[in-house]
């Protein structure tokens, strides 16, 4: 394990204010992880089957020295290790030594869920830690505003198709205890769950009518006194955000913090940080103010003043009512405008980057100066706290939406810097078979934000996953480069599987460039080969849905001939529901992309035989990539081994890593592309793998020889 620097060491926020201390647990508990973690611990009493796992044991005394010794930790643990118990002891240590709290992050709903409602109670019974207080803690828009959802019922708004969906809503509404969207038995419109959210812009605090039953301030007082708190990244970055810009934010003040999934982070940080705007979001923006249906409070203001005969231009607020109205109208009037212009910019292309001020020209910005102006007015002219409130939210919206706008528009370059900080594009998508467009502006790069609101403010953040090595002299340095991590401590550990006995890597070393006109044919033929070989029981992983389509057409007559059951992704189910299917059958075949690389979690023999079609470099046409690779050239950097290559490393990983989830699983995994063998990078990544017995084959090679 390497040390790096206390954060007081490098001169970063050594006071802190005083923070609001927990309940006190008492307890005489030996924290020592060969204790807890050994043959004679509480954890073993009655447990037939305990494994002590010296990786576990060591994983845990370096989360333990980490939060100790206030520095920042780096830890590789592979499935199996016993990550969730390790990151708990060392959570409940820390929560119990400051009475403050200790918030645990993970990408996954099903891994907060096991924490939660599984290994938390087990500890906690085990260790006599019954006082220990934890929550589950969600964003603010997954819970239900019942002064929102009340008013959105009262109108009656929906269509008479709709009514039963409304009336299993109110049902809900009235009986739930969470409040949250996950216990919904149905998913509602998005539009409509847009308008009966909790949402900050638009409660009324402690006026609230509804405000003791209000189902997220409850969850949040329970926050305030929670020793362990369970959420997700994307939670904790909107928290950090909202505390870096002087907000209460969501979460107590911490400075203990586990990122388990830490692999996920960087992506879920750009959808954090990334302003996207589509093309009917305005519309939905304003629905309680304006919509075409008539129904906004605007909308009856304007038609109960033009039947009576009120538009007189000498009454103020008939002149604030007419003004309004006409200059949203033409905000939205200049949003349709402006993405046809898009449609037109993108052509027969799917996403298209813009490259240089003004290339699609718009007169969002005045409309917008408009519409806040008159807002503004109408605000001063309404009573009611409802319409006050709807008032304050699209104009915060719009302002956040003219600055997203203006960034794209202008495309600004950072200070004294011949590059700019974001890479905006235009896209496009089918929706009901109708081309939808959107506009997006997503930062280049996130390491000196996620610096500035992770590693700096807070005393120990612990990162932890099965994949973030990348192999060579430091197997951490693209996370490290990414999140902008400066010399945390370091720690890789050895697999808790016996892989050389577990797995075995079949390598098509002949198999035709991706350009070649065969490509599709003979990348089917080797699918049918080697998913027969194992009589189904099979993902087979693409990069490209085309691929994926293709490739599934060309060997679904032969798998239902042979009687497998074939999921393809995208079509008929969800993830969720697929792999819940897969897992009933030994003898199933599964179609996916990216989503399927990573997250999944099938152990037993239904799922033996992993097929990777294409190694996983990031996409060519991805124009966050484009300007990446735009900058690296410009600092004389290869873009392609020093991002490109460990990206792709960490992904095969993921891929790889899918095929061996209990110490009795076993399986195969066929790499069906050549570059592995053929190309100097691809002992990079074949190093970055499990080290299992290896099969180098031609495409012909006999399956007595290629299967074992």
């Amino acid at each position: 394990m390497t040390s790096g620097k206390t954060n007081n060491e490098k001169g970063e926020n050594p006071e802190l204010p005083a923070k609001k201390q927990l309940p006190v647990i008492k307890t005489s508990l030996n924290f020592d992880p060969k204790f807890l973690l050994g043959a004679n611990s509480p954890l073993a009493e009655g447990v037939a089957d305990y494994q002590v796992r010296p990786s576990q044991i060591t994983l845990a005394e370096g989360m333990r020295e980490a939060f100790k010794e206030d520095k920042h930790l780096i830890a590789e643990a592979s499935t199996g290790t016993g990550k969730s118990y390790a990151c708990l002891l060392a959570a409940f240590e820390k929560t119990i030594e400051t009475g403050t709290p200790v918030v645990i992050s993970t990408h996954t709903i099903a891994l907060q869920e096991q924490l939660y409602e599984k290994d938390i109670p087990f500890l906690v019974d085990r260790l006599k830690l019954k006082s220990m207080n934890v929550t589950l803690a969600k964003g603010r828009n997954n819970y239900v505003s019942i002064r929102r959802a009340r008013l959105a019922l009262s109108k009656r708004e929906e269509s008479k198709q709709a009514h039963t969906t409304l009336e299993n809503f109110n049902r809900w509404l009235n009986t739930t205890r969470d409040g949250t969207l996950s216990s919904l038995p149905t998913l509602p419109d998005p539009s409509f769950w847009g308008r009966v959210r909790s949402d900050t812009d638009q409660c009324l605090g402690e006026t609230c009518p509804t405000y003791s039953d209000c189902f997220y301030q409850n969850t949040r007082k329970k926050l305030g006194e929670s020793h362990i708190i369970i959420t997700n990244h994307s939670l904790v970055l909107l928290d950090r955000k909202m505390k870096a810009g002087g907000q209460k934010g969501i979460l107590p003040d911490y400075q203990y913090l586990i990122i388990d999934e830490v692999h996920e982070l960087e992506a879920v940080a750009r959808q954090v940080f990334t302003f996207e705007l589509k093309q009917k979001d305005l519309a939905s923006i304003f629905y309680e103010v304006t919509n075409d249906k008539g129904l906004g409070f605007l909308d009856q203001y304007y038609s109960t003043h033009r039947e009576n005969n009120l538009m007189d231009m000498n009454d103020p607020f008939s002149k604030t009512i007419k003004d309004t109205h006409a200059a949203i109208t033409g905000l939205l009037q200049e949003n349709d405008d402006y993405f046809k212009k898009i449609g037109a910019f993108l052509g027969d292309k799917h996403l298209l980057r813009f490259t240089k001020p003004n290339e699609v020209t718009t007169n969002f910005m005045a409309q917008f100066k408009s519409t806040l102006e008159n807002l503004k007015t109408l605000h001063t002219q309404v009573s009611d706290k409802n319409e006050k409130l709807a008032i304050d939210f699209v104009s915060k919206k719009s302002t956040e939406i003219a600055m997203g706008i203006d960034k794209i528009i202008e495309l600004p370059n950072v200070p004294g810097k011949d590059y700019s900080e974001n890479v905006c594009w235009s896209a496009s998508r089918l929706v009901n078979k109708v081309k939808q467009y959107s506009v997006v502006c997503a930062p280049i790069f996130l390491k000196g934000v996620l610096n500035q609101l992770l590693f700096k403010p807070l005393k120990s953040v612990i990162m932890t996953s099965a994949t973030l090595a990348t192999g060579g002299n430091d197997p951490f340095r693209l996370v490290k480069s990414s999140l902008g991590l400066t010399d945390p401590m370091q720690l890789r550990l050895p697999s808790a599987f016996n892989f050389q006995k577990q797995a075995k890597m079949v390598i098509v070393t002949d198999m035709p460039e991706q350009n070649k006109p065969t490509y599709e044919q003979d990348m089917a033929e080797q699918v049918k080969k080697y998913v027969h070989v194992s009589h189904g029981g099979a993902f087979v992983l693409f990069t490209s849905i085309k691929s994926m389509n293709s490739v599934y057409q060309l060997t679904k007559d032969s798998f239902e001939a042979a009687g497998y059951k074939l999921f393809i992704q995208g079509k008929d189910l969800g993830r969720t529901q697929m792999i819940e299917q897969f897992k009933t059958s030994m003898h199933s075949v599964l179609f996916g992309v990216s989503s399927f690389w990573t997250g999944v979690d099938v152990p037993g023999q239904a799922l033996r035989n992993i097929i990777i079609t294409k190694l996983p470099f990031p996409a060519p046409d991805d124009p966050l990539m484009k300007a990446q690779e735009e900058i690296y050239k410009k600092f004389k950097k290869n873009f392609f081994i020093e991002k490109c290559v460990p990206m792709t490393a960490i992904m095969l990983k993921q891929g790889f890593g899918r095929l061996i989830r209990r110490s009795t699983d076993k399986g195969v995994v066929v790499i069906l592309d050549s570059r592995i063998v053929t190309k100097k990078y691809g002992g990079m990544l074949l190093s970055s793998l499990p080290s299992c017995e290896t099969l180098k084959v031609t495409k012909d090679t006999p399956l007595a020889r290629s299967s074992g």
